[in-house]
């Protein structure tokens, strides 16, 4: 359900409602989770399943803001990021986009499985300023957008989908070792039968890593998620980011997060 447009949609009324008062001023991540802690209970969620400043495991001193246990269990991690922009005497920007990274990879680097989403609370202006870093220094973070959802004219609210770390080696990691191409080949077959399942299913063209990840747990893959995505978009891609870990021409990129088979692949 923390996947739910709605459950986003009732978060970002409730902060509107404290901007529209006159509060934006001391809006800070915690009103965001608390916000998001009302909708997960007006949505069904028990409120003995939810947690606040979970101990990281594996990062020391690390927290997640906010989780849904399942039992013992983390069922959804959730990070909240409410920035408050630079001044123009500060232009403090590294540091805005140094801590978005960092949210990033404190959800990334939690073991085991669970959802993991970060809520990133944002102005226009922070956000083309991301949008044209990412490009001038070509990085590229492998999210999915969940939601969005405009708190008003200045705010908008983008909830990300962060996949974790993988446990294992992936392909990128073994590709000194002997059996790196079987690895490759291994993964390759497992891949396109999967994109193939995916299209045909959707009737579309195109298709996100997150589903073919989904589309081989489903058929008990035993490769990594780090290992089905990095063939996907970097091993498999003619026109990856990286060039040079290109291996083979089955897809092609189409834009961020989106691809489809190359033309010789369409069956």
């Amino acid at each position: 359900m923390w996947r739910e447009t709605t459950l986003w949609q009732a978060v970002a009324s409730e902060i509107r409602g404290y901007r529209s008062r006159g509060l934006a001023r001391v809006l800070t991540e915690d009103t965001i989770r608390f916000a998001t802690v009302r909708a997960l209970v007006d949505a069904g969620v028990e409120p003995t399943r939810l947690r606040v400043e979970w101990p990281h495991v594996g990062l020391t001193d690390s927290l997640i803001d906010l989780v849904v246990v399942d039992v013992d269990r983390p069922a959804a991690l959730i990070g909240f990021k409410y920035p408050r922009e630079p001044n123009e005497k500060n232009a403090a920007w590294t540091l805005a986009l140094g801590g978005a990274l960092q949210d990033f990879y404190v959800l990334a680097a939690y073991p085991g499985v669970a959802d993991r989403l970060l809520v990133h609370v944002e102005t226009a202006r922070l956000h083309r300023r991301m949008e044209d870093s990412t490009r001038r220094y070509g990085l590229e973070v492998e999210v999915e957008e969940v939601a969005i959802v405009a708190v008003d004219d200045s705010l908008r609210l983008v909830v990300y989908e962060v996949s974790p770390l993988g446990s294992g080696p992936s392909v990128v990691e073994t590709a000194a070792s002997g059996d790196a191409v079987g690895t490759r080949d291994g993964a390759r077959r497992e891949i396109l039968a999967a994109v193939r399942a995916v299209l045909i299913r959707s009737g579309g063209e195109t298709f996100t890593p997150a589903e073919i990840v989904a589309e081989m747990i489903r058929r008990g893959t035993g490769y990594a998620e780090s290992t089905i995505r990095t063939m996907v978009t970097a091993h498999m891609c003619a026109n990856a980011p990286d060039n040079a870990g290109t291996t083979y021409d089955d897809l092609v990129r189409i834009d961020r997060g989106r691809y489809r088979l190359a033309r010789g692949n369409v069956r």
